[in-house]
């Protein structure tokens, strides 16, 4: 116990409370934060164990499956396919808690809104770009988690039925491997009875939704910061850009007067330097507090991305293959193929477009 406190030491209630406000629960599902709080920790150390232990077992399985198919390229892809998902799993599970503290850190600086300005600086603009940023952010949340959740039905629920429509779900086994199950895979148990049959389209479904939630944790943690980060970029470089506005009203503030701009104060005035000088520490700080998180975003997001582009670029390939060179119209793996195809793409262009803005946005700054 005194372990477990000594790791959760930098996480408070004010982090645990953004994270609710920012993510919900989905993060704890996905395994994307291992909650040890009192009241937590035993449910997150029993949960983490049943998440790893369950994926690795069905690694097992597909490896088995993809060797088993060897002798049919399409099959095995498909094997293969499951496999290359399962794996991604893993490395986010185990890059993300080796993160915690950056995600903590992360939270903290979400949590004060990355910065307020105390010169009371705040323009239509930014108000703008915070409902646009909040409505980007909503649109993500539910269109990547409904996008994924319909790939799982189609893969694991849809299918079957249109295989066995089309006549593929004929015998029950292939070499040793249960052809009617949502995912033909090898088991190392007989599937002769309604009850294993339950027992085993239960497991798949249950590793789907997994994989489903893991991903889902993982991709907006990345999305929703990175966006964060690009618009806190925007309200610096405004703010930046609008220093002297910024410090007349400041010094008309102090002094009590009604300046309109620089041009109507003496560049020796005490006070309007002095202005000057509180608006530049203020965007410095700004500045920290954005390099802060996006140094956490970055020690995040650095092993996922990294296999996410590698495996992402395996997944489509091996969709392209499953859809290019199948010998026989079966219409369910394709389909799901396409929508696993889709779905990396559109994923990964998101990422390159923030990162894209992100770029700009720094060389713009001279």
């Amino acid at each position: 116990m005194d372990f477990i406190q000594r790791i959760d030491a930098e996480c408070t209630d004010e982090v645990m409370e953004t994270l609710y406000q920012q993510y919900g629960y989905a993060l704890q599902i996905g395994l994307a934060f291992i909650n040890l709080r009192p009241k937590w920790w035993i449910l997150s150390i029993l949960q983490t164990t049943f998440y790893f232990s369950y994926l690795l077992y069905f690694e097992f399985l597909l490896i088995k499956t993809t060797i088993i198919f060897s002798s049919d390229l399409n099959l095995a892809s498909q094997s293969a396919h499951f496999f290359v998902l399962g794996l991604l799993m893993f490395l986010i599970m185990v890059s993300y808690p080796m993160n915690r503290n950056k995600f903590i850190d992360l939270m903290k600086v979400v949590g004060i809104n990355y910065f307020t300005y105390n010169d009371f600086y705040e323009t239509d603009l930014v108000d703008i770009w915070h409902k646009e940023t909040k409505k980007l952010k909503l649109y993500i949340l539910v269109t990547v988690s409904g996008y994924f959740g319909v790939c799982l039905i189609v893969g694991v629920f849809i299918g079957p039925f249109i295989d066995q429509y089309q006549g593929f779900n004929t015998e029950d086994y292939f070499n040793g491997v249960y052809m009617k199950a949502p995912i033909p895979m090898w088991f190392p148990y007989t599937i002769d009875n309604i009850y294993a049959q339950v027992i085993t389209a239960l497991s798949q479904y249950l590793i789907g939704s997994m994989l489903v939630g893991v991903i889902v944790g993982a991709d907006l943690i990345l999305i929703f910061q990175s966006v964060d980060i690009l618009l806190q970029m925007k309200i610096l470089r405004n703010s930046i850009r609008n220093l002297e506005t910024r410090a007349v009203g400041l010094y008309n503030r102090w002094n009590g007067t009604t300046v309109k701009n620089g041009k109507e104060i003496s560049k020796d005035d005490k006070v309007f330097v002095k202005a000057l000088n509180f608006c530049l520490k203020e965007n410095v700080q700004h500045h920290r507090n954005v390099s802060r998180a996006f140094y956490c975003v970055y020690s995040l997001g650095m092993i996922p991305l990294a296999a996410a582009f590698l495996i992402g670029s395996a997944i489509i390939a091996l969709s392209l293959f499953n859809f290019i060179t199948s010998d026989k119209l079966r219409i369910a793996p394709q389909i799901f193929s396409l929508m696993l195809l889709f779905g990396e793409v559109a994923n990964m262009a998101i990422i390159c477009w923030v990162g894209q803005e992100l770029s700009d946005l720094v060389s713009n700054y001279n």
